[in-house]
């Protein structure tokens, strides 16, 4: 991110230096998204195989049950992503990130949502018994998995813009995008 934010504001980009500026600046919160993300995931896959299989419970029960690690898994899962986008761009805390994130989470709500989907297709792809069905998913998991996290960042940095650059931090609003010079 710190990379392509670089090359996006002209700012001038020696790959190898900036790629590791990136890293030295952003590893805390990668790690912390990352363990987050992890833990969602472990509680989903394990939860859920548990409360499908092994526990004693009504099937109601157990759908409900389920159907909460999903929306867990989904929530952190848009935060996280949320969080890294910030992470570049804001010199805040991880707490003060953390809770941007959750409020951007309404503003977003459907578009974010959408994409997240469409970015997990490949773990549902998995799920597929059809040999040509996975391959066909995996395909194009592998195709559109970099248009949709464009597409996220996009939709990010022009909620960042409205809701926050204008009022605090006017020089970033629209910086890197293009600018039609007959407009």
């Amino acid at each position: 991110c710190y990379v392509a934010k670089k090359m996006a504001w002209q700012e001038g980009v020696i790959v190898p230096i900036d790629f590791f500026k990136g890293i030295k600046e952003n590893y805390k919160f990668a790690i912390i998204d990352g363990a987050l993300f992890g833990i969602a995931l472990f509680g989903l896959v394990i939860g859920g195989a548990y409360l499908f299989i092994y526990a004693p419970v009504h099937a109601n029960v157990k759908g409900i049950g389920i159907g909460g690690l999903i929306l867990v898994f989904i929530l952190l899962g848009i935060i996280t992503m949320l969080n890294e986008v910030q992470g570049v761009y804001y010199s805040n805390s991880y707490l003060k990130t953390f809770r941007n994130s959750f409020s951007f989470l309404g503003l977003l709500n459907w578009k974010v949502l959408l994409l997240f989907v469409i970015s997990t297709g490949g773990v549902v792809a998995l799920c597929c018994f059809n040999m040509i069905l996975l391959a066909v998913g995996l395909f194009l998991f592998a195709i559109l998995n970099s248009v949709v996290i464009m597409l996220y960042t996009l939709i990010a940095h022009s909620a960042f813009d409205k809701y926050i650059n204008q009022e605090h931090y006017p020089e970033y609003v629209g910086k890197g995008l293009y600018k039609d010079k007959e407009a």
